[in-house]
Order: C-alpha cells, then sequence, then structure tokens
C-alpha cells in the first residue's frame, strides 16, 4: 500500500510540474551577473566566509552578526514544499524566456530517470532533497532591470592613446593663513567649540538620565561638566595615553611605583573623574535621535542613530577644510571591536579581523581623507534590494567631484568596466585592479592555469576609452584605466620600464605595464592613514560601539589637522609624535581641577638629594653674580682632562638649595637642577 501510494504522489509532482511548465528534470540556474559587484577590498579572503553577498558576515562559529531576518538576501527552501515550489518553478520559467546575456545560462534537462523513480520502496527511502538558495521575485526584477540595461563592451587592440588630463585647481588648504599655523589651530577646523559642547550637553544628559532611573547601580559621585575646557581636557588626555600606552588604565594615575609615575596628569583630570565621564559619554540624545514608528509602521533603520548627529556635525569639515591632489582613492578602513554590534565585519587578513567597515575616500599623495562611509549592511530601499555595493559607494563618495579632471584608484572590490564607463560619464577618469570572473571584462585577457605563463609577460585590449590589462607577476594580476596607453612611450626610462622582483636566482628585473607604477603609488592613501593612526591610536577598550567610531574620527580629525600643519607651516616642522604631544599638552593645559580634587604631593624619598624631593618652597631670588652650578658640571664631564672654559655666571639663586642657576631665554638651568636626578 504504501509502494502504491508513492507512484500516486509522485505522478501527481509530474503532473503539476507539466501543468506549469511542460517539461521535467532538473534545473540548473548559473549567474555570474554579480561577480564584479561583491567582492573583498584585498584579495579573496571575504570568499571563503560563508556569508551574503552584501556584506553581513558569519563569525567562526556559523552565527549571522544582521540584526534580523530582513537582512539576510536568500533564504534556504525545501523543493518539498508546495509554496516554495511553485515559487521556484515562477522563477524558472521566468528565465528560461530570458536572453542569457541578461541573466545568465540555463540549463534544461529533458530526460527523466525513470528507474530511480521505480526504486523507491520501503526498504530504501528517497534521500532528502537538497535545500535551494532562491532569491525573491523582487530582487530579480531588480538584476534582470539593472542588467538589461548594462551596456555590451565590444574589446579590440585599437591603442586609445589615453593621457592624463591636466589639473586645473590648486591642491591644498581651502584656508588663506596669515601666519604660521599651530597643532591646535589646525586641529580646532574639525572639533570646535560647538562640537566639545555637544559632547558635554549629551554627556551630562545622559548622566542624570541613567542616574535617575537606576541609582542603585549609579552610586559612585558624579557633578556635572560645566565647562568646555573639561571635555578638552578629557580628550587631551586619551590623546596622550595614545602616546604613551600603558597596560592598564590605573597605570597612568598610580603612585605606589616612582619609577613608573607619570607627573601633573591629575592636576588637570583626576582618574575617577576620567573613568566618571568615560562611562557616561554620550554622542545623541535617545528621546530625540532613536527613529520612532509612525502610523503603526516600522521607522527607518538608522542603525547609526547613536553617532548620526555627531557624524553630521563632523565629516562635512573634512571635504571643506582641504582641496586634494588630482589623485583620489578609495579603499577600506576597519575600526577594532568585538562587541555586540549588528553591522561588525569580519575580514581575515586584515591587522584587526572583527570591527566596524569604514568606506572612505583620501587623497591619494598624502592620505588626507576627504570622505567616510560607515557600512551598516546593504541599502535597502522600498524593498527592492541593493546590486552593485562597490559601484553605489564611488558614485557616492565622488558625487560632487565631477568635471574636474580627477582620477579615481580603487582595488578589485570596486573596479568594473561599467563603474569606468559611469564615472566617464561624471568627468572622472579611474585605475584599478578587476576581478579575472567579472561578467564584462575581456575573456581572452585570463590567463590559463597550465601552463605557467612567464613572469612579466601579459597583453591588453580596450573598448573606447578604456584599456584592460593582464599581467603576470607571482600571480595573475588585471588591470582597467582609462588614463594609460597599452604600451611605454619612446621617452620612458628603463627603470619605469620594469619593476624589481625577488627570485630563487636574486633580484630580477621584471617588465611591467606603465600603469603600475602609478597604481602602487597612488593606491595606498588610505594605508598612510592607517599607519599614522596605529602608532599613535587613542582608542580604549570599550564595550560601546559608539565610543569605538568617534575615537575612529579622532584619530582621522588629528591625521588631517597634521597634513594641514605640514602643508602651512614654513619653518621647522613637529614630527606627528611632536604634533600629539604639543596638542594633547594644549588641550589639558586649559583646565586645572577643582579644589576638591586632591593634588597628589609628590611623596618624600630620603635616599635622593634635596634638590629632587621638591620639598619647600623652591623660589629663585636675585643676589650677587656667582658660577651656575649645572653649566659647571656640564663643563666638568665634557673636559675631562682638558683645560675647560670658564662656565657662565648667574644672578639667580635658589633658597632652598642655595646654588646658583641660569634661568634665562637662551638656558634653564633652574629646571635641570630639580628634575634631573644626575646631571651629566
Amino acid at each position: 500500500m504504501r509502494e502504491i501510494r508513492s507512484v500516486i504522489i509522485s505522478d501527481l509532482k509530474m503532473a503539476a510540474c507539466s501543468s506549469n511548465g511542460e517539461f521535467s528534470g532538473q534545473f540548473s540556474i548559473e549567474n555570474d551577473s554579480d561577480s564584479s559587484d561583491f567582492g573583498d577590498s584585498d584579495s579573496d579572503e571575504e570568499q571563503t566566509i560563508d556569508d551574503n553577498i552584501y556584506g553581513y558576515p558569519n563569525d567562526v562559529e556559523g552565527r549571522n552578526f544582521a540584526e534580523n531576518d530582513e537582512d539576510i538576501d536568500s533564504v534556504g527552501s525545501d523543493f518539498d514544499s508546495d509554496d516554495n515550489q511553485n515559487v521556484y518553478m515562477n522563477e524558472v520559467s521566468e528565465i528560461a524566456f530570458v536572453n542569457e546575456d541578461t541573466v545568465g545560462q540555463v540549463f534544461i534537462s529533458n530526460e527523466r530517470d525513470d528507474a530511480s523513480t521505480d526504486t523507491r520502496t520501503t526498504s530504501n527511502p528517497p534521500r532528502p532533497r537538497k535545500r535551494r538558495r532562491v532569491t525573491t521575485g523582487t530582487q530579480n526584477q531588480a538584476r534582470r532591470l539593472q542588467q538589461q540595461q548594462q551596456p555590451q563592451f565590444i574589446w579590440n587592440q585599437n591603442n586609445p592613446n589615453n593621457i592624463v588630463p591636466e589639473f586645473h585647481l590648486r591642491p591644498g588648504p581651502t584656508r588663506v593663513w596669515g601666519g604660521e599655523s599651530s597643532p591646535t589651530i589646525c586641529f580646532q577646523l574639525f572639533w570646535d567649540d560647538a562640537l566639545f559642547e555637544f559632547l558635554r550637553e549629551m554627556t551630562n544628559k545622559n548622566a542624570e538620565k541613567k542616574r535617575a532611573d537606576n541609582p542603585d547601580k549609579h552610586k559612585s559621585p558624579w557633578r556635572p561638566i560645566t565647562s568646555v575646557g573639561e571635555m578638552k581636557a578629557f580628550i587631551g588626555v586619551c590623546v596622550a595615553m595614545g602616546i604613551l600606552k600603558l597596560p592598564d588604565l590605573h597605570d597612568y594615575w598610580q603612585k605606589t611605583y616612582r619609577l613608573f609615575e607619570i607627573g601633573q596628569w591629575n592636576e588637570h583630570m583626576s582618574r575617577e573623574r576620567f573613568k566618571g565621564i568615560m562611562r557616561y559619554l554620550k554622542f545623541c540624545d535617545e528621546e530625540i535621535d532613536k527613529p520612532q514608528p509612525r502610523d503603526g509602521q516600522d521607522p527607518s533603520p538608522d542603525k547609526l542613530y547613536k553617532v548620526r548627529r555627531f557624524l553630521d556635525k563632523l565629516l562635512p569639515k573634512y571635504d571643506q577644510e582641504w582641496v586634494s591632489h588630482q589623485w583620489l582613492a578609495i579603499d577600506e578602513q576597519m575600526i577594532p571591536f568585538r562587541g555586540r554590534v549588528g553591522f561588525r565585519q569580519f575580514v581575515a587578513n586584515k591587522p584587526s579581523r572583527f570591527g566596524i567597515k569604514v568606506l572612505a575616500m583620501a587623497d591619494g599623495n598624502n592620505g588626507y581623507i576627504l570622505r567616510q562611509q560607515i557600512y551598516t549592511g546593504r541599502n535597502v530601499e522600498q524593498g527592492t534590494p541593493e546590486v552593485g555595493l562597490g559601484a553605489r559607494v564611488v558614485l557616492d563618495l565622488t558625487a560632487g567631484y565631477q568635471d574636474k579632471n580627477y582620477i579615481l584608484v580603487t582595488d578589485n572590490f570596486y573596479t568594473s568596466p561599467i563603474l569606468a564607463q559611469k564615472l566617464l560619464a561624471r568627468g572622472i577618469d579611474c585605475l584599478g585592479t578587476v576581478k579575472a570572473n567579472n561578467k564584462h571584462f575581456p575573456k581572452d585577457l585570463i590567463f590559463p592555469q597550465k601552463p605557467k605563463p612567464a613572469r612579466g609577460s601579459g597583453s591588453w585590449r580596450s573598448c573606447q576609452k578604456i584599456l584592460a590589462v593582464s599581467w603576470y607577476d607571482n600571480k595573475p594580476v588585471y588591470f582597467l584605466s582609462t588614463v594609460h596607453s597599452p604600451e611605454h612611450s619612446r621617452d620612458t626610462p628603463q627603470e619605469q620600464r620594469e619593476v624589481r622582483r625577488r627570485s630563487k636566482g636574486g633580484a630580477a628585473s621584471v617588465p611591467c605595464p606603465p600603469l603600475l607604477h602609478d597604481y602602487n603609488k597612488y593606491m595606498c592613501g588610505i594605508d598612510r592613514a592607517d599607519q599614522n593612526n596605529r602608532y599613535y591610536s587613542v582608542g580604549r577598550k570599550c564595550k560601546r560601539w559608539p565610543p569605538r567610531v568617534v575615537f575612529h574620527q579622532l584619530e582621522t580629525s588629528i591625521n588631517n589637522a597634521f597634513i594641514i600643519y605640514k602643508a602651512t607651516q614654513a619653518g621647522k616642522r613637529l614630527t606627528s609624535k611632536e604634533f600629539r604631544m604639543t596638542l594633547a599638552t594644549h588641550l589639558m593645559s586649559g583646565y586645572i581641577a577643582n579644589n576638591n580634587i586632591p593634588v597628589a604631593r609628590r611623596r618624600v624619598n630620603a635616599n635622593l638629594e634635596p634638590r629632587l624631593q621638591n620639598v619647600g618652597p623652591h623660589i629663585p631670588v636675585i643676589g650677587p653674580s656667582r658660577v651656575c652650578a649645572v653649566c659647571s658640571a656640564r663643563l666638568s664631564h665634557e673636559y675631562k682632562n682638558e683645560k675647560r672654559p670658564r662656565p657662565a655666571r648667574s644672578i639667580i639663586r635658589c633658597e632652598t638649595c642655595d646654588v646658583h642657576l641660569c634661568l634665562n631665554s637662551n638656558s634653564n638651568c633652574f629646571s635641570v637642577w630639580h628634575r634631573q636626578q644626575k646631571l651629566f
């Protein structure tokens, strides 16, 4: 009976299939149209992750970080289900009548394996159907509409004769500087008093609300931040912590081990005050900024509402204060973060594998960050899925740079012939690497796996102004460019025709295409900014993601301010470390802690000389001219067995130590005497 029932059910399913499409069998649908739109920025690291193409990765345990199921582009379905079966058959019937250049290839097999049907008995139960990943009708329609609008590229061997266009803008700061700049002035271009006032207001409001809602949890003493100067001192302490890195927060204020003691910090901000501000640090007003449901519908999913107002105040200033050079670079940044957030990303070969992804555009010459976008997932508007993430990001970041002869450099996550065509329509040239499986890239340029090509070999094709180049280094590399020619000119030096590569026999010269040097030179704009920030990172360990985003913007602002400082400083310039030290000093010096915060006094050590114990008033007084004690000790050290010159004399005497010391614009021996344990 069971055998008869299975045969009847099988015949019914066959009849349903034949009524829908009048054919049966196995269907295999291949669609490679999305291969050019999605991928990773550096290599194939994200392809190894079983995640959706819109950027929601799974962690090592297979959990997805998306906040809801709507962020997943496709779901697995059981083919035995009637509803899912109808959806799948409708999808197949639609695809079967579309041109394969638009959608992909459709393979239909009309042959039926009757033997497999006849052998389904109780002793041999049927295998469970494999779950198929299908797309919804809305997604299918969006992709077909986009692919139908995509142009067809006809590649040939006509030399496009591209040249780098003339650039008429004056790169550098937008403001006219009357004199030399300073670190504080450059930093205030981005973090002005209005921004500090916003942070102070939001922090005070957050502290008041939390302490009122849960007084048992918030029992520590707290007083509101009364001035902008105290908020600046807090930021200055964070910048100083990035220069002087210690394993624990308490180590910055410890007094137990005098060898590791950091002086003068407590005069500006105590440890408990710093921890209190960090605890209640806030960048939004939950009652105002949090999206509220309207008319019984869900609010707009602004996942960055906790930092939205802060970003709206800060990010436009980056672009306003600097005119970029001709070459622009778009790449990704990672904000290290392992806490809980719906848009956390995973990139395998990054220094910080887990974190928040930031898509940034920078000046290719110096790494000045011009624009940023924090990636929170696919952009869904009115139920239409996002198609072409890379192209969408590039077009958004380059808005306003049209028709100015800018050249954009991108990696294979963004580059495609379609994007190059769209940028040309906007008056922007481009250069970048491209994936080999891109739908519109010429297939005759793809290197075969065997035999292995010779190092330095390559070829090229062109489609109007778009140049496609293949080059074999230690692995195949593919380029697209709209500003380069395929061959070197006659006056090109020999060193620019080749690159040095290591080999088993030693260093060797490898022929390279003309565009390679420009790509290596200007693509590292974002990497330069990351390198500068990594040396003196101001970010502290935090369980909340908004402070991590704000600290990243603080690092970006300091990097941009340093670039403006170098461009406006005519004389001797400070190094990056000196720039940050000066900035932190100025931010903290504008605020002195209240009298109710005890100022730590230096402990008296019997093993130290009285001059170093800082006990008693070390007041300089005027007296008769005598030999300076520090200058005399320095000359005795430098001229041990030789005749030494006469040491300097001074009328300044320390009343406590009873020694004469230089104290003028040229030398400050008074400070050396009371701070340096071993003079020379």
